[in-house]
């Protein structure tokens, strides 16, 4: 079958020779494109840090690697590619989502405000995350993220069904016009899978 990989980065080796021996193919079709919203990272007054994916620790790498708090990740890619800078990492976030993971990142280390980097738009309630934890939270929205050109005669072309890779409530949304009710969808992250359950 055919995997849309739905992300704006293409996948990597790895998982292409992984489903490749699963006998699928997978198609790299971008679901979002984004853009840097170049918002001065003034993170100082903060004693923790929190950094939502890959992409945004990336572009705060460098006013990450000059700060003194805590930093937490919204999972293990993020951290990962944190480390691989030599920022350290007080812990990193599961699937369950933020909003879950708040509790046991501030019994690690205790910490009055946090600067949340992130994209502009995120799944996470910050206000709710912010009075159950009494923390206060102020966002850094590092970049922007809206839907791709999509050719619509190459999609109404493929063979169904389809298995589809979700990773945010975003791309499930710009997306799912072409989904059909005899596709596989798998759905990464909080936001993807309510995308998904209101509107599919």
């Amino acid at each position: 079958m055919n995997l849309i990989f739905t992300k704006i980065d293409a996948p990597s080796k790895e998982f292409v020779e992984s489903e490749k021996a699963k006998g699928n193919v997978v198609l790299h079709i971008p679901a979002l494109k984004f853009s840097k919203t170049e918002i001065s990272l003034e993170i100082f007054e903060c004693d923790a840090a929190f950094v939502g994916s890959p992409r945004a620790a990336m572009i705060a790498c460098d006013a990450l690697k000059n700060f003194n708090g805590s930093i937490f990740t919204a999972g293990e890619k993020t951290a990962q590619f944190l480390l691989q800078q030599g920022i350290s990492v007080a812990a990193a976030g599961t699937l369950e989502g933020a909003s879950k993971n708040f509790p046991e990142f501030l019994r690690i280390r205790k910490t009055k405000k946090i600067a949340w980097i992130s994209a502009q738009e995120t799944a996470a309630d910050l206000t709710k995350i912010a009075e159950e934890n009494h923390v206060a939270i102020q966002h850094f929205p590092v970049y922007k993220t809206n839907a791709a050109e999509i050719d619509e005669e190459k999609m109404q072309a493929l063979t169904h069904p389809l298995i589809w890779n979700f990773y945010s409530g975003k791309a499930v949304k710009a997306m799912l016009r072409f989904v059909q009710k005899n596709d596989a969808v798998n759905l990464f992250g909080a936001s993807a899978k309510k995308a998904f359950e209101e509107n599919f």
